[in-house]
């Protein structure tokens, strides 16, 4: 639904994930929010905060596979969707072993973002975001989708409880470029954010 940004409705699927049957044996809840219509920022926050944080949140964005970056779908028993996130419970007589690998070493000098608004980063040290994206790139791509950058990301800088968890970056990567907002992200990335580039290494995948 394309309200899953929203408080009430974020409430409303972590109280139907509280009332399944399975809830009371869950040790992990996997989601698949819709990349390119819903702010994972804001749905993940106000999700952890309706169930709680005794159980973790694992899963991803969905995308696009072609990499045309105009619409990704859901499917949810036999039925498929945009806008929307597919999610399901993880339990039993088992433990979850987490572990986070990215795959990607950061490049150049660490960054702020100055402007952005919502999942657009449009300005980072003042630069237009497309203008420093191109700074590591042979060509000039027109899109900036993963497909054509697809060894290119930005690296959001972590605390120091997260970074022991993710490493000391979260990787972003971007959905595509919009010449008049700037670049897309599944995330909000606020200004004032720090950043730094993010090459894939196959060494570490």
């Amino acid at each position: 639904n394309p309200n899953l940004q929203n408080i009430p409705i974020r409430s409303e699927l972590g109280r139907q994930i509280r009332q399944s049957p399975n809830w009371e044996r869950a040790r992990a809840l996997v989601v698949m929010p819709d990349g390119l219509s819903i702010n994972s920022t804001h749905f993940l926050a106000g999700l952890q905060e309706s169930i709680g944080s005794q159980l973790p949140i694992i899963g991803g964005s969905a995308a696009d596979i072609q990499g045309r970056m105009s619409q990704t779908v859901q499917y949810h028993n036999g039925q498929v969707s945009s806008d929307s996130v597919s999610a399901f419970l993880i339990g039993g007589d088992v433990e979850i072993d987490l572990e986070v690998n990215h795959g990607c070493s950061s490049v150049g000098l660490e960054m702020t973002v100055t402007k952005s608004q919502g999942g657009f980063l449009q300005e980072i040290d003042g630069r237009k975001t497309s203008d420093v994206f191109y700074d590591y790139l042979d060509e000039r791509p027109e899109n900036l989708n993963m497909v054509e950058i697809i060894y290119l990301c930005l690296g959001e800088k972590l605390g120091q409880a997260d970074s022991d968890v993710y490493e000391k970056f979260m990787v972003r990567t971007p959905l595509g470029l919009d010449k008049e907002r700037g670049v897309l992200f599944p995330v909000e990335l606020p200004v004032g954010t720090k950043v730094r580039m993010m090459h894939r290494d196959p060494e570490m995948i």
